[in-house]
């Protein structure tokens, strides 16, 4: 019998896929579905029914998916995705650009959605969320949908959109080609063809209309593609923020230049006025940057001009059809559900964060968007990376065989060359080829991800100071012929640059066989004053070496283990910080009473110490699921600041394990079961208050043990009510 996936439920079935549905974003979880049933997939439970237990709720982190059961009738509901158990008060009409806010990077449709509704967020190429503003926002510009405007050149009737001028071109050399709509982005086309007298200036407000003195900060956005033409003559075109007197004449500008082509992108470019007391309006304007040597023709297409205060681009607002005026949209606030907040772009990479683990492939997620992938939720705390271009694009200015800012400390009688510095599966790498005609034995060739003198202030003593470093490797071309190892290492340096002392890993038995990841650790202890991270290999004098490596995203951290890879922007190489992830989950819909249960598996990631989900009431008090070097601890505390009152501990859990734990809990009685665990059953401890929400990650602040959070969180089932001790161990396995 054929199988089909029913899109209203997210099931295989062997009934037809219906001809239609509502109601959300069902096709866009395909993939998910397929993954979780995918051979290499971290076990699931195969039975037929959703919830195996009696539970009221099934988060299921690994395909983006929820399902609730009406434990009265035992009907069950399947719901897409998490923004679904949200409530958003927002006053007026919100719009998702479907845009990573990255200026130059492409946009999907513009989706409009009316008051109090949750918007979805679903960038080219990333995975979608749901998009959370908590700052309200205006579009000085009051006419982001191009009305006024007449189709024509302009000195044969046509007329450019409403408070629109250009300058820097006759009027018969701008034609208005159309006005339309376009993926639900209004578009102006426009056509500007001629001589130039100055360089053209497409001015979209009135210039004295948006005020604005010294020191105030604006951001202008607009969306552009290039429909015909060509940029002969045209050095670039660029999104400017222009300072302007009271009577509107220029003082001084800012700009973001580029280089449109046809598809539509959108651009950016925030400015803190700097023009001085003379400043009193400003403008957010296209410019057409002219090289002067002759015409130009070239057709723009033009999408929702936006000026806003700050420095950050938000999404499009737009005023109501028919009439043009600067419209703002209300900040959002998130009332119930499911909240997941983290202030900065993340990764997530398919890899169990063991040393040589295979890796699968990474994917980039937006800022507040949890990072759902094949195995589960990844939540981690803060982190920075202490490599600057870990995206391994550019070329060194000294090293000019190496990407930017890599190092070729010793290079021996080595040749080294770099090849292919793109993204593989989502992780940036380059090929990094040495060769070298019979070396003798003991020749050696090393490479700095980042220079000696980067990590560290050159006279504060590093000794007990832990540093981890990981970085994809795979052997991609030649051979390890003749070399006795290929390895990464740590190294500490003095103030000299000289080193002091080293850790090494070899990895040549492994780089062979896919791409892994590897993890390398070192607690200072030479009195090195910096630190740094290399990979190298070695000759064994027995014939000639030619090998190709593939290094990807290469990271260096001051921890005590590795964390998911920290990227810089886009062209930006720096130290780059990842923000805390802060799930919060309101469960007050599905708890009735301070008698419950549930049931959660996770997977531990290289960090074996930290919190798993905490449970509080209003009161403060808590009962959790903590890990501590690698036991799985549960855990009751009379107030979140306070010690532990009670726990019951199970032990000796690696990274990668799957861990799945099951609870009851009633009155001063708590039993517990573990996956390959012995059940504790009445453990004593104090009654907690009904939990009112439970909290995912580094969301709680106060007490010693919330200092971090590193798990990817596969399944929550919460309920009323208490399993017995024989259901507590058939859920988890036991």
């Amino acid at each position: 019998m054929s199988q089909s996936l029913n899109l209203n439920t997210g099931r295989l079935g062997g009934t037809p896929v219906p001809d239609s549905y509502s109601g959300g974003r069902e096709a866009a979880n395909i993939y998910r579905e397929l993954a979780r049933i995918g051979p290499d997939q971290i076990p699931f439970d195969p039975d037929a029914t959703y919830l195996s237990v009696p539970a009221s709720l099934d988060l299921r982190f690994q395909d983006g998916m929820f399902y609730e059961r009406d434990l009265s009738t035992g009907a069950e509901v399947t719901y897409p995705d998490f923004s679904l158990m949200r409530t958003i008060t927002r006053t007026g009409a919100g719009w998702s650009p479907n845009w990573d806010f990255r200026s130059g990077s492409a946009v999907g449709a513009l989706v409009e959605y009316a008051a109090n509704e949750v918007r979805w967020n679903e960038p080219v190429g990333l995975p979608g969320s749901a998009l959370i503003e908590a700052t309200g926002a205006s579009n000085l510009n009051q006419n982001a949908r191009w009305e006024g405007a007449t189709p024509g050149v302009l000195n044969a009737g046509g007329v450019l959109p409403t408070n629109m001028t250009i300058t820097g071109l006759t009027t018969a050399e701008v034609e208005v080609i159309s006005v339309t709509t376009e993926d639900g982005w209004p578009r102006l086309r426009l056509r500007l063809n001629g001589t130039p007298s100055a360089d053209p200036l497409i001015i979209i407000e009135g210039i004295t209309q948006v005020a604005g003195v010294d020191t105030n900060t604006f951001t202008h956005s607009i969306g552009v593609a290039m429909s015909a033409g060509d940029l002969t003559n045209i050095t670039d075109i660029n999104a400017k923020v222009v300072e302007r007197t009271a009577a509107g004449a220029i003082v001084t500008s800012g700009s973001t230049t580029f280089t449109p082509d046809a598809t539509h992108k959108r651009y950016t470019h925030p400015r803190t006025l700097a023009g001085g007391g003379t400043v009193a309006k400003v403008t957010g304007d296209l410019g057409v940057n002219w090289d002067g040597s002759g015409a130009i023709d070239v057709t723009l297409d033009l999408y929702v001009s936006q000026l806003e205060t700050g420095l950050v681009a938000s999404s499009p607002v737009l005023p109501v059809i028919g009439t043009p005026a600067a419209s703002t949209r209300g900040a959002e606030t998130v009332t119930d559900g499911l909240t997941f907040t983290r202030a900065s772009r993340a990764n997530y990479i398919d890899w169990d964060f063991t040393s040589g683990g295979i890796v699968r492939g990474m994917s980039e997620f937006q800022a507040n968007c949890p990072r759902v992938g094949r195995r589960g939720l990844l939540v981690e705390d803060s982190s920075t990376n202490l490599i600057t271009n870990p995206r391994c694009k550019g070329t060194d200015g000294s090293d000019a065989y190496l990407p930017s800012n890599w190092k070729g400390y010793n290079t021996g009688s080595f040749t080294t060359a770099k090849s292919n510095q793109t993204d593989h599966d989502g992780l940036p790498s380059v090929d990094i080829r040495w060769t070298q005609t019979a070396p003798a034995l003991g020749s050696y060739v090393e490479h700095l991800f980042e220079d000696r003198y980067s990590v560290g202030d050159g006279s504060t003593n590093l000794d007990g100071t832990i540093f981890t470093g990981s970085v994809c490797v795979e052997l991609v071309g030649g051979s390890l012929d003749n070399l006795s190892w290929v390895y990464i290492r740590v190294r500490e340096f003095n103030a000299g640059g000289s080193s002091v002392g080293q850790t090494d890993l070899d990895i040549s038995a492994e780089i062979s066989s896919g791409k892994r990841r590897f993890i390398i650790q070192r607690t200072c202890a030479s009195s090195g004053v910096y630190a740094g991270f290399s990979f190298a290999a070695r000759a064994d004098g027995g014939g000639d070496v030619d090998i190709t490596l593939r290094v990807g995203a290469p990271q260096f951290e001051e921890l005590a283990y590795p964390t998911s890879p920290i990227l810089p922007e886009v062209g930006a190489p720096a130290a780059s910080t990842r923000d805390k992830d802060v799930g919060r989950f309101i469960i007050g819909d599905w708890f009735s009473g301070p008698a419950f249960s549930f049931v959660c598996d996770f997977a531990l990631t290289s960090c074996l110490t930290g919190y798993v989900l905490d449970f509080v009431s209003s009161s403060t008090e808590r009962y959790s699921i903590r890990t501590v070097a690698g036991d799985v601890r549960s855990v009751t505390s009379a107030t979140i600041a306070g010690g532990d009152d009670g726990y019951s501990t199970f032990t000796g859990y690696v990274a990668g394990e799957r861990v799945s734990i099951a609870s009851a809990f009633e009155e001063d009685n708590l039993t517990v079961s573990v996956n390959g665990g012995t059940q504790v059953v009445d453990s004593e401890c104090d009654t907690p208050a009904t939990p009112t929400f439970f909290t995912i990650g580094a969301a709680l602040t106060t007490g010693t043990n919330h200092a971090h959070t590193f798990i990817e969180l596969i399944r929550v089932m919460p309920g009323p009510g208490i399993l017995t001790p024989a259901e507590l161990e058939t859920a988890v396995g036991n």
